[in-house]
């Protein structure tokens, strides 16, 4: 409600409230912030020094909002708080803001906020689907927006409604100059279809092994993370052998093996023992191993040894009597089931295809390695499935009009454009640039390199449910069944744009 609204609200923590909180007149602050209100959520209790400070800001004329009923103890023990009334409303604190959001939309989060002086607010469009328009009135007189491009710290002046589209955000200054209309760009979507794609490395995740614990007898296929919570839960201690298998189908003039620092005493390629002395240089975490001398087509397999042990500690964290999520929070594993990850020159495809989940996702299984994709409309279910670093795709379009704005919808950590051979700019915080001054009329020659983050290679890749955050439970045992031939499935996001139209 506060943040769709763009009222600026602290949580205040108690602990910092004894420290630091004073009631002065009718407002209540902490440190050096002051509040003209104070917002209660349903609490069953608070501290002495809390309720101390509350029965004073009220005796003062302060203004609460409690959102359901009054605590019910103090320090953990019943309490009246016969004193504690609601003596504002939602409307009024709305009211009190210095501007007042005419199209309300939950999808958009507002902060109002100060630096150097100066009032501005940072806007942030949560849906992932869908375009929002907002509009804003200022107690002020502000009559337009100027919005800064934190990559390159430069300004362009908006109108007071505003449009973000997904997942985009906003940083606007309201200033008292007002909007000049001028003659607005016409925006464009482009599709990728067949467009030419270039990268350096591709990969390709195994999160499936089968294990034994005599080196002789193996399990059916089992994922990583459910064994690693099946050892856990038996308290095992003592060797356990592990086997990733992978599918070559195009021998790769490259490929390396990237494997965690997890332990592991003996490990093979195809019966060849191999010995990991490099650190790969994006995360000295992993090991890397070029192991194309090693690799055939068909099944290839994987093979480690590791020395599994936890101490009572983390068995004590994880399954004791009364343990505190603190604790918790502090376990470190002295062993772990890790996925290992396939990567170099190659193309990455599912022997099953590609089913699209939703808007957004697309499931698939039975991965195989096969040719470098030369072209893709949709990276990944066109060789790149569990794609992560830069890739650039090339494509001309025409235009009549080369007053246009570029939509690149989707999803990506950043894409950096080039119309014409000529850099156009970077986009981060936002899925649209102007071309104008690149574009001319008639064929276009466009450019653009993704930069795509580690959600398709390193998950989470099992779960059935809408994706609304990450968190650590996301990796826990997957909920999705396997495939009837025993494979599962994975769930992947696709990373650049796709619809929309192409000229």
């Amino acid at each position: 409600i506060f943040s769709s609204r763009g009222i600026a609200y602290h949580f205040l923590d108690e602990t910092l409230l004894e420290r630091h909180g004073f009631v002065r007149d009718n407002k209540i602050g902490c440190g050096k912030c002051v509040y003209d209100y104070l917002v209660i959520p349903k609490i069953l209790t608070m501290g002495s020094y809390t309720e101390k400070l509350l029965r004073q800001f009220i005796r003062n004329g302060g203004k609460v909002l409690l959102l359901e009923e009054a605590p019910q103890y103090l320090e953990g023990k019943p309490y009246q708080y016969d004193y504690l009334l609601t003596n504002c409303t939602l409307e009024e604190i709305i009211e009190a803001q210095p501007f007042v959001v005419e199209d309300n939309n939950t999808e958009i989060y507002c902060a109002y906020r100060m630096i150097q002086g100066k009032p501005f607010l940072f806007l942030q469009n949560n849906s992932h689907t869908e375009s929002y328009t907002q509009t804003f009135e200022f107690a002020d007189g502000s009559r337009s927006f100027l919005a800064l491009d934190p990559v390159n710290m430069s300004t362009n002046k908006l109108p007071l409604t505003v449009t973000l589209q997904e997942d985009e955000s906003m940083i606007l200054f309201p200033v008292q100059e007002p909007f000049e209309e001028i003659e607005n760009p016409e925006e464009i979507e482009l599709t990728f279809t067949e467009a030419m794609v270039d990268f350096e490395t591709n990969y390709l995740t195994v999160d499936a092994l089968r294990y034994s614990k005599d080196g002789i007898n193996y399990s059916d296929l089992i994922l990583t993370n459910e064994l690693f919570t099946q050892l856990l839960e038996e308290r095992y201690y003592g060797k356990i052998w592990l086997r990733y298998e992978f599918e070559i189908r195009v021998v790769p003039q490259n490929i390396s093996l990237l494997v965690e620092k997890a332990g592991v005493m003996d490990c093979s390629v195809n019966g060849r023992k191999v010995t990991f002395t490099d650190s790969w240089e994006d995360d000295n975490s992993f090991h890397i191993l070029d192991i194309t001398e090693f690799v055939h087509e068909g099944i290839n397999v994987y093979e480690a040894v590791l020395d599994w042990y936890q101490s009572e500690k983390t068995y004590y964290a994880l399954f004791g009597k009364n343990v505190t999520e603190s604790l918790k929070n502090c376990i470190a594993y002295d062993s772990e089931i890790e996925p290992i990850y396939l990567c170099g020159k190659f193309g990455v495809y599912s022997d099953k295809g590609f089913e699209q989940h939703d808007n957004e996702t697309v499931c698939a299984s039975n991965f195989y390695i096969g040719e470098v994709p030369q072209k893709a409309s949709e990276p990944v279910k066109e060789g790149f499935p569990f794609f992560r670093g830069n890739f650039t795709v090339t494509r001309t379009f025409n235009l009549e009009n080369p007053n246009v704005i570029l939509n690149l919808r989707g999803r990506y950590l950043a894409a950096r454009v080039h119309v014409n051979g000529q850099n156009v700019g970077k986009l981060i915080f936002n899925r649209r640039i102007d071309i104008s001054q690149y574009a001319v009329e008639g064929e276009n020659q466009l450019e653009v390199q993704f930069t795509v983050g580690n959600r398709n290679l390193m998950g989470p890749l099992h779960h059935s449910w809408p994706e609304v955050a990450i968190t650590p439970g996301s990796f826990g045992v997957c909920n999705t069944p396997k495939n009837i031939d025993g494979s599962y499935q994975y769930k992947f996001y696709l990373f650049y744009p796709k619809g929309g139209k192409t000229e």
